[in-house]
């Protein structure tokens, strides 16, 4: 899918800062075919696995170690629908992009901890924030979806009410 998808460079940069920030809630704005889904997913699920190594080597028990057990997240969000070709993308996409993304998380083994949302990226933002303030608020933010100026700021005041202080877009 490269060059239309984050580029493998961007996507080894992504799963670093990640990785190093350790969220526990990250929130994707448009997923196109899963690339950045899958760095991002990727992360999570390794930052997730050293938790829990360092947990048990250390025997703590406790509030502590029920933080531990919290498994992180990945909310994306994305209409899924047809993609048409642009300046950067020669090449459009008319198929079921949905059922790409969740074939591509099976075949990588995130589908558990990854939560698809189509639909509207800002729309569907606001209506999941409750959700996502029971999980404990959004430690990030990669808003990747609707390119424009209004769209990166519909999705900016989306998430805004339900970013965590320190968090990071």
């Amino acid at each position: 899918c490269f060059p239309a998808s984050l580029s493998p460079q961007a996507g080894l940069l992504l799963h670093a800062l990640v990785l190093n920030m350790r969220p526990r809630v990250v929130v994707e704005t448009g997923s196109f075919l899963g690339a950045s889904t899958l760095w991002i997913g990727g992360a999570i699920e390794e930052s997730a696995k050293l938790k829990a190594q360092s947990s048990n080597q250390d025997g703590r028990t406790g509030p502590l170690s029920s933080l531990v057990a919290c498994a992180p997240s990945l909310h994306c969000f994305d209409d899924f629908g047809p993609i048409k070709p642009g300046p950067w993308r020669p090449e459009g996409f008319e198929g079921d992009r949905l059922s790409v993304v969740r074939e591509r998380l099976g075949r990588a083994g995130l589908a558990e901890s990854v939560t698809l949302h189509r639909g509207d990226s800002a729309t569907e933002l606001v209506r999941s924030r409750d959700a996502l303030k029971k999980l404990g608020g959004v430690d990030l933010a990669f808003l990747d979806g609707d390119h424009t100026v209004e769209g990166a700021t519909r999705d900016l005041w989306a998430v805004e009410p339900v970013l965590n202080t320190g968090g990071y877009v």
